[in-house]
């Protein structure tokens, strides 16, 4: 029965808690160092990009006023997503509340295509100063970076606020997460795709199974086999269906 005994969960006091994952103290503590020189390197990189550019004049060109914009997006990715992110996959659980959890969801499915339109934008600006220098400082000015670098922004916040705010990527997300502890739980806009849909319904099985098991009589659960578990438990389920 020790196996039972080693369960634990993201908040003991509530029966539809999560399930929390245990690992040794020494594991811990090589994954949060790891994650946090990740977070370090992600502030500290997009920052140098964004000063370095900002400083020296000869770095203002139409190109470069893409790098700094792209380097902004990385780096609120780095301060507003990748940490909560990190500590939910190392902890298993979300413990920063219902309003952190919402600007969490939020950030964490706009940044993603601010920073891959980005990554487009620079390289048709690439494509076409490679392929017609001649007319590419006529056909693309500061004015015209900053032009399409404010449409692309204002168009993907538009397409977030309307997406979340007619509520068009949530359907089955709360019948999918129901445990407590999750950062789903705590939103009902969370940004789930098809792919998550078979870890979510996982994770629902653990979370009803936690439940279940605290439903049960302290008599079966803290039986002294196995083999008396089993019987006890027969003759529970045998009783309730009566």
């Amino acid at each position: 029965m020790e196996e039972f005994e080693a369960v634990q969960y993201c908040f003991q006091s509530s029966n539809s808690s999560c399930t929390k994952e245990v690992r040794p103290t020494a594991v811990y503590a090589v994954i949060y160092i790891s994650a946090a020189v990740v977070v370090m390197l992600t502030v500290c990189g997009n920052l140098l990009v964004i000063i370095s550019i900002s400083h020296f004049k000869q770095l203002h060109t139409p190109t470069n006023l893409l790098l700094p914009s792209l380097a902004v997006a990385g780096l609120l990715m780095g301060v507003t997503v990748i940490p909560f992110c990190l500590v939910v996959l190392i902890q298993t659980c979300w413990y920063f509340g219902e309003t952190v959890c919402m600007f969490y969801n939020i950030f964490s499915f706009g940044l993603p295509p601010v920073s891959v339109n980005h990554v487009a934008c620079i390289a048709i600006d690439r494509y076409l100063a490679e392929c017609d220098p001649l007319l590419y400082s006529t056909r693309i000015t500061v004015n015209i970076n900053c032009l399409m670098i404010m449409l692309n922004n204002l168009l993907l916040l538009l397409y977030n606020v309307s997406l979340i705010y007619f509520n068009g990527n949530m359907s089955g997300v709360q019948e999918i997460n129901i445990c407590y502890g999750n950062v789903g739980s705590f939103s009902s806009f969370s940004p789930l795709s098809g792919a998550e849909v078979s870890p979510l319904l996982s994770r629902s099985f653990s979370s009803l199974a936690s439940k279940w098991w605290n439903d049960l009589p302290t008599e079966v659960k803290t039986a002294e086999s196995l083999t008396s578990f089993r019987r006890l438990l027969k003759t529970h389920l045998f009783r309730q269906h009566l």
